[in-house]
Formats: C-alpha cells, structure tokens, sequence
C-alpha cells in the first residue's frame, strides 16, 4: 500500500512537469508569417521587392518632373529627391543584409543562393 502512494506522487508530479513544460514552451513556426526569429530569407526577399517598387514610383515621378521642367516645378522636384533618399538606404541595407548573411554562411541566406551580381557590386561601391 505504502508503494503505490508514493507511484501515485510521483505520476502526479511527473505529469505537472510535463504540462509546465508544454505550456512554457515557445511557439512553433507554422508558415511564412510566422513570428518565430531566425533567419528569414523569404521576408528579405520582400522587403526589397517592396522597396524597389516604391523607388520605381518615386524614380517616375522624379524623372516626370525632369521633363516638365525643373524650373517650373523645382519644389517638388527637392521633395521627390529628398524622399528618394529612406527607401535608397533601406534597399541597399536589405541587400547589403542577404550578402553578408550569404557569405557569413548562415544555412537559410546559403540555401537561398548567392545574391544577384548587380546588387553586390551596388552595395560594394558604398564608402567604408
């Protein structure tokens, strides 16, 4: 009688350990927007798809004004300019981010491929 008290205790304690242990643990990555850290080639991927686009729009507009005349339009001419300047930076940080991933050796960026030649060789031209 004495030993199944103490099996009972023990099945107890083992499977309130367990129900910490699942409830404590962290979430399991499920698909592309997961939010689950790590490497995320896939979301790179898109932010600098998502950046040129944005610099595709403000290049038009830019060279728009171009044509127009600067003159005429010289104020919004700076403005599209100085605008160009955040999405500039953050595309060449985000392909700056997957060189040095890829050739750092991180399995994901690896897996990936290696970066498009232009996009290097734009990021290599930067002072440092």
């Amino acid at each position: 009688m004495h030993r199944s008290l103490a099996t009972t205790a023990n099945t107890d304690a083992t499977r309130r350990a367990a129900e910490l242990t699942n409830d404590s643990a962290p979430p399991v990555a499920t698909g592309p927007r997961s939010t689950a850290r790590g490497p995320n080639p896939e979301a790179n991927a898109r932010l600098t798809a998502a950046t040129g686009i944005v610099l595709l729009v403000l290049l038009a507009a830019e060279l728009a004004t171009v044509i127009m005349g600067v003159p005429g339009h010289l104020s919004l001419h700076i403005t599209l300019g100085a605008l160009l300047v955040g999405p500039t930076m953050l595309k060449l940080a985000s392909t700056g981010w997957r060189m040095v991933r890829y050739h750092r050796g991180t399995p994901a960026y690896v897996h990936r491929g290696a970066p498009i030649r232009p996009y290097a060789s734009s990021v290599q031209c930067l002072p440092g």
